[in-house]
């Protein structure tokens, strides 16, 4: 298209249904210990105590911001969303 707008032709189709649990594993995801690591270095002041929470992964669920994911005793999280 010379004007840069793409027709409806080309435009995506919008899901119409939930994501398969394979789609859902497509998502990116983030180690909690990880991310714990990066927050020490980055705000040592960053305590999820201050937050009343004993742990980081209790912080990231009970926030409702991601999608909470265990292997064993390692958290994950993975963005969640509708856009996703």
């Amino acid at each position: 298209m010379l004007n840069g707008a793409a027709s409806e032709a080309e435009a995506p189709a919008a899901p119409d249904k939930q994501p398969t649990s394979r789609q859902q594993r497509k998502r990116p995801r983030a180690n909690l210990a990880r991310v714990g690591a990066h927050l020490a270095k980055e705000a040592p002041d960053f305590d999820a105590g201050n937050y009343g929470f004993a742990r980081l992964s209790d912080l990231v669920a009970a926030s409702g911001l991601v999608e909470m994911e265990s292997t064993g005793d390692h958290p994950a999280s993975s963005k969640s969303g509708s856009g996703d």
